[in-house]
């Protein structure tokens, strides 16, 4: 092969190469002006089927939630009037003063069992029979004679919160059950003298109050005053 002939091939071979590279430029010249076209913002014109032209509102100028609705004043102001629902009420569960404070850290003096321990409720004492009522608004969970503290009624008022009444005669008022919905001041029982660990001190509602499984002070949610010779303990 010749000099000339050699030059004529060369030459074939860079006009392939330069077709080829032209053709690649417009396919990627192509490509990135679709995309383009495809990522063109949403508010430029469009044509809507009766042929009018409508200005498309980018759907990030429209608040979640709010497409296609109008609030009225009523809506607007709903959200701040609406009183709560789980708001308790709370009242003292038998009129008497404390003879027992509440003391889960300072262990109580029991005179029944002689020793001391830890005291889970206030006992408030009251004449035997004396009506025992509903410390706030509430469902029954539970109603059990129990082996150490007597006749016991749980009432569990929502928000986490229950009281336990305890001590109480073993006869209960009529409707009185688990599942049944009792307000603030309902009676549910009477002051007995069923508590065996604690026989040996006065008439007394034992009542205990628990917020999320454990148990808190009563004084924290009702008032009641201290009788004479009571027990103080600093919780």
């Amino acid at each position: 092969m010749n000099s000339n002939q050699k030059q004529k091939k060369l030459s074939m071979r860079l006009s392939v190469a330069l077709a080829i590279l032209i053709v690649a430029t417009l396919c990627v010249t192509i490509a990135a002006l679709t995309a383009a076209r495809r990522s063109r913002p949403n508010n430029e014109q469009t044509t809507s089927p009766t042929g009018e032209t409508a200005a498309t509102t980018p759907s990030s100028q429209v608040p979640a939630g709010t497409a296609g609705t109008e609030k009225t004043p009523d809506d607007k102001q709903s959200s701040s009037n609406t009183p709560a629902s789980n708001v308790i009420v709370w009242s003292s569960p038998v009129e008497g003063g404390i003879v027992k404070e509440y003391s889960v850290d300072v262990p109580v003096y029991s005179l029944t069992m002689e020793d001391y321990r830890v005291h889970t409720g206030i006992d408030i004492g009251a004449d035997a029979g004396a009506d025992v009522l509903a410390a706030a608004d509430g469902v029954i969970t539970d109603v059990r004679y129990d082996p150490m503290m007597g006749q016991t009624v749980v009432i569990d008022h929502g928000s986490g919160y229950t009281t336990v009444y305890q001590n109480m005669q073993t006869t209960v008022p009529d409707g009185i059950a688990v599942g049944v919905a009792v307000k603030g001041g309902q009676k549910i029982g009477a002051v007995g003298d069923t508590a065996l660990v604690e026989i040996s001190d006065s008439p007394h509602l034992h009542f205990a109050v628990t917020a999320n499984g454990k148990y808190v002070s009563p004084l924290s949610y009702i008032n009641v005053s201290a009788s004479a010779g009571s027990v103080w303990y600093e919780d």
